[in-house]
């Protein structure tokens, strides 16, 4: 797609399928024939084999730092699975979760599928465990940056007791942690779009201290402002010692990259 111009998402409505063929060779587009043939050649032992390869092709022995992003769907399979909220129809339906991991990069490096048994605090732990095992992450600690739904004390303090750290918006946030009276930091990250020239610039300012709630974790109050002059006021929970603070704003107000990542795909 790049080598014929479609740079981003939207380019890709100009695609010229009958050039894709001569790049990749024919495809196929009928839905029954692709599931027919999905349905021969799936396996257990392929999927694990096929995530232990991806795993080596981005050297995720290498990593430290992890996004944990979870998503629900509808599930519109067969199978009598349990039913639960999908939120991009607004209503009940059979969901299925994936689970995923990326790289502080955005790239996808494991995914797994779980029905609604199983509540998100519930599959982070068996997620994580997957992870190690079939990608062949040692035992070493790392860190998580995670979804709002992960918050709870309980959920929160299991993952510190595993020696791993995790990086978390503080649920439920009123908007009233600024001390102007308090010693504060600041800095600038610019985000360059299509062409070099086409950039983005979003200011930070924050606020440090030890959360009352458990003083494992530093609690950084942060006041960002967007290109368009939007400032909003949120808070970040995080375990991770290691990491300066402008590091940890940066990478949470980075999620945005997996997430384009999966839109473009």
């Amino acid at each position: 797609q790049v080598l014929q111009g479609a740079v981003n998402h939207e380019q890709s409505k100009r695609l010229s399928f009958s050039s894709m063929d001569f790049l990749v060779g024919p495809t196929v587009r009928s839905i029954h024939y692709q599931r027919s043939r999905l349905g021969e050649v799936a396996s257990y032992e392929k999927s694990i084999e096929l995530l232990k390869c991806n795993g080596r092709l981005l050297e995720i022995t290498e990593e430290q730092i992890f996004y944990y992003d979870p998503h629900v769907k509808e599930y519109t399979g067969i199978l009598k699975i349990l039913k639960g909220w999908c939120g991009n129809i607004g209503g009940i339906r059979k969901v299925m979760n994936m689970d995923f991991i990326h790289t502080l990069k955005g790239e996808p490096c494991f995914v797994q599928h779980f029905d609604n048994y199983y509540d998100m605090r519930e599959r982070f732990f068996m997620c994580r465990a997957s992870f190690r095992r079939v990608v062949g992450v040692k035992e070493r600690p790392m860190t998580w940056i995670v979804d709002r739904g992960m918050y709870s004390l309980k959920a929160l303090g299991q993952v510190m007791d595993t020696g791993d750290a995790i990086i978390i918006w503080e649920k439920g946030y009123a908007g009233d942690g600024w001390d102007e009276k308090q010693n504060s930091g600041s800095f600038t990250r610019i985000r360059k779009r299509n062409y070099a020239e086409d950039v983005l610039v979003y200011r930070f300012m924050w606020q440090e201290s030890e959360w009352e709630k458990d003083s494992r974790m530093r609690r950084i109050i942060v006041r960002a402002l967007n290109p368009n002059g939007t400032l909003i006021e949120v808070s970040i929970l995080a375990s991770d010692k290691r990491q300066k603070t402008e590091q940890i704003i940066e990478e949470m107000f980075s999620r945005w990259i997996q997430e384009n990542d999966f839109w473009y795909l």
